[in-house]
């Protein structure tokens, strides 16, 4: 099974994600990245270590990067003067991520006479009609194509954003097979589950496991400890050039590319997360990446949803390419499901 995996990984969904990326711009195109996540969300911290690999082996040059917490349009325009501006992926547009839409938003306002790429994105509105700003930026563009990276949100993007909407998985699988330490679990299930406004209650996997005889830790993506992670040095170094304070207009590194030290930090985080991953024999999560990287590092993965339907959709959409990953309704259902594949 674990070679089955990783031939799907290799032969299937990164080559999709490489073809969809080549067949918008040659390589050797220059481009800007924008939108890198100043958070310990290892989902996040994923995605943009995968774009940077999967922008590095089509042959794309990034010139310049930036988070929603320091992008300066001035700072873009003289680093990346022209050539087409890329979105970061991941589950944010719409109205329940402000800060992320914004500067989505703002990047369109100030560059109208670029080309756009939105890698993959998830799609939600919880009011339909806010669409409309970033649908007129969009159509406002020299040019803009949407990349889902699920069916529902295909469909969403079509419907309330652009007719310019493709299908691609999601980024992780742009990773390389995963080559890190390896930990014996400690526990039957992992559970990570959210704790923000995504959630839907699935408050409490420890009695949901021992119902059905299984031992379980629960967690959300914790930040690392000295104890936990050799957090070095080095380390510390990259999250001060990565910092807002320092590279926002105005800071003492705001003339620096933080595009290498942002993609050897995020590389940082993803490996913490498989740090945290390898605790249990099984990934019982609503964390879609979670269970993404799971799958990754071979480990059998149960997937529960998310309040808007974004992980049944991501399963719905890829799973006969994911031999690992496996959906419940619930936590209940999810450590029954534990339980049988730890029997197998």
């Amino acid at each position: 099974m674990k070679t089955e995996h990783r031939a799907i990984h290799t032969e299937v969904l990164r080559p999709r994600i490489i073809r969809t990326l080549a067949n918008h711009f040659p390589s050797g195109t220059p481009v800007a990245l924008v939108g890198y996540p100043h958070t310990w969300n290892i989902g996040d911290a994923a995605l943009w270590a995968a774009a940077r690999q999967l922008l590095k082996d089509v042959g794309f040059r990034v010139r310049y990067c930036c988070s929603a917490l320091n992008y300066d349009p001035d700072h873009l325009r003289r680093h990346h003067p022209e050539g087409p501006i890329l979105l970061h992926g991941g589950g944010n547009v719409g109205d329940v991520y402000a800060q992320e839409q914004d500067l989505r938003l703002n990047v369109l306002r100030d560059f109208p006479e670029r080309s756009f790429l939105q890698l993959p994105q998830s799609v939600w509105y919880r009011d339909t009609a806010s669409a409309s700003e970033l649908r007129d930026h969009m159509a406002r563009a020299e040019n803009f194509v949407f990349l889902a990276r699920e069916e529902e949100s295909l469909q969403r993007a079509r419907d309330l954003l652009t007719p310019h909407a493709l299908l691609c998985p999601d980024l992780v699988w742009g990773l390389n097979p995963l080559c890190v330490p390896v930990f014996h679990p400690c526990v039957d299930v992992l559970s990570v589950l959210r704790l923000d406004q995504e959630s839907t209650g699935n408050s409490n996997a420890l009695d949901a496991a021992k119902e059905v005889g299984l031992s379980a830790e629960q967690t959300d993506w914790p930040r690392p400890t000295a104890s936990d992670w050799p957090w070095t040095r080095s380390d510390r170094l990259l999250e001060t050039m990565v910092a807002p304070r320092a590279t926002a207009p105005g800071g003492w590194l705001q003339n620096i590319i933080m595009d290498r030290p942002a993609w050897q930090l995020s590389w940082r985080k993803t490996c913490w997360g498989t740090v945290i991953l390898q605790r249990g024999r099984v990934v019982l999560a609503d964390r879609l990446h979670a269970a993404l990287l799971a799958h990754l590092l071979g480990k059998p993965a149960i997937l529960l949803d998310n309040s808007y339907h974004k992980n049944r959709s991501t399963y719905a959409t890829w799973q006969q390419n994911l031999p690992l990953l496996h959906f419940a309704s619930d936590l209940r259902e999810g450590m029954a499901l534990a339980k049988k594949l730890l029997a197998e």
